[in-house]
């Protein structure tokens, strides 16, 4: 698990279902991005939202930004950390990360994805996703927060 800025945080799903970890981080929120939510490891006090996305380059990932910018924007400006994750915290979630930050920083995709490589370098997200982040651009992202 990286932290990519000051409360939030980008995993994977071993992060996620790690308890220890979660609460010696202080994380409050966890982000679920995966083809099915896992309710296998729920904590007590931890507020999950979920994200069905399959890494598939022809998955519609601009679909699910709206909600997910803005439930990680609202607990962020609580004061409270969160964990956005998928299975191997590859390309799933820093792609929403990346969208994330587009919108918060009205920042390209280029700039955006550079910053969350600089702090955990194997991300790589797919094809698809990329290719949506960049024409959708950070103008119509920053809307959601």
């Amino acid at each position: 698990m990286h932290e990519i800025e000051t409360s939030l945080y980008l995993g994977s799903l071993q992060d996620a279902d790690n308890e220890r970890l979660i609460r010696k981080t202080g994380i409050k929120n966890i982000v679920q991005v995966l083809d099915n939510p896992t309710y296998n490891k729920r904590f007590k006090g931890i507020k999950y939202y979920y994200v069905r996305l399959r890494d598939e380059e022809d998955e519609n990932l601009i679909d699910e930004l709206p909600d997910a910018i803005y439930f990680i924007n609202r607990q962020i400006l609580k004061g409270e950390k969160v964990l956005v994750h998928c299975v191997a915290g590859v390309s799933r979630s820093p792609a929403i990360v990346i969208a994330y930050l587009m919108a918060k920083h009205n920042i390209f995709y280029e700039e955006a994805y550079g910053f969350v490589k600089s702090k955990r370098d194997f991300i790589q997200p797919n094809l698809g996703f990329e290719k949506q982040l960049i024409e959708y651009g950070y103008q119509r992202l920053e809307e959601y927060l």
